[in-house]
């Protein structure tokens, strides 16, 4: 298989993207790529969703947890624009007015007011109704997805749109102008979001919300089984064992929880022994004393 048909399937099955394939204005995107100058490994990853979000990281090593930072929910690539707490809340707003701004330099009004209405209802979870001329341009980039617009992969109708606006202006190289434009809007759709990653990862360095630490994290799930299942350790050894409620082991230190978790694994393997031990001598003496029961005197 060509290498260009192999990466058109792979992003075709990663976002879902089929008859859309062929609305998004690949030229334009294409063109962009090359004349972006702030191009690197985490814009690379951006567009591919394989920026190291905690879902990703998670997908790395399963005992990380997948959600975010700042909130409870999952995080994945298309939820550094839609995180709700305040720190990011406040991120995202202003690397979207810093957007709406650079659009304005060279959009008209009523197509960034179009942009801005359904993208920041993309953000708050909310669907928006077409209201204006760019209906149809809407309509695909919907299809396409806006987690996709916010890459860079917008519709061919935005190009299309604002080609005959410039036309319908007298503009004399209508084209040339358009295609400008599109390609400028996409350089401050990457600018924003790499400026959005650059800010998450700022504010989860200095937040003041601990997250567990992987270990932390084995330690606590492998005492909450052993508290679970010691109705299977003898009396003798759950009196010493579980002498500590759930909750007040769990709040004692790190070094302490590892240590307890060791002493209980090593106990409950000997217990789990022991027992299967014991079932086997059992079986041994049922099956003797069955094999002398029916054996004929004499």
């Amino acid at each position: 298989m060509p290498a260009a048909l192999a990466y058109r399937t792979y992003l075709e099955t990663k976002y879902q993207l089929h008859r859309e394939w062929e609305w998004i204005d690949w030229e334009h995107f294409q063109n962009a790529a090359t004349k972006y100058s702030s191009w690197g490994p985490a814009m690379n990853k951006y567009l591919h969703g394989w920026l190291a979000t905690a879902e990703n990281v998670k997908r790395r090593n399963p005992h990380n947890i997948q959600t975010c930072p700042f909130c409870s929910r999952p995080e994945t690539t298309s939820h550094i624009f839609q995180c709700n707490a305040p720190g990011p809340r406040n991120a995202i707003l202003s690397a979207a007015t810093k957007l709406w701004e650079t659009l304005s330099e060279f959009l008209c009004p009523n197509v960034i007011a179009e942009i801005k209405r359904h993208i920041m209802g993309w953000i708050d979870g909310t669907e928006c109704d077409i209201q204006t001329d760019l209906d149809f341009a809407i309509t695909e980039q919907y299809a396409i997805g806006w987690s996709q617009f916010l890459r860079g992969r917008i519709t061919d109708q935005f190009y299309l749109f604002i080609r005959d606006r410039l036309t319908q202006q007298g503009h004399t190289n209508s084209t040339k102008a358009a295609s400008k434009k599109i390609t400028r809007m996409i350089h401050a759709i990457w600018d924003c979001a790499m400026s959005l990653w650059k800010t998450r990862n700022e504010l989860a360095s200095t937040s003041t919300v601990k997250t567990p630490s992987i270990q932390r994290q084995c330690w606590s799930s492998m005492a909450t089984f052993y508290y679970n299942n010691q109705h299977q350790f003898p009396d003798f050894d759950r009196r010493t064992i579980f002498s500590h409620t759930l909750n007040e082991l769990l709040q004692k230190s790190d070094q302490y929880l590892s240590r307890w978790c060791r002493q209980v694994a090593s106990a409950f393997h000997q217990s789990v022994t022991r027992t299967m031990h014991l079932t086997r001598n059992t079986h041994r003496l049922i099956t003797n004393f069955v094999i002398d029961t029916a054996r004929p005197p004499g």
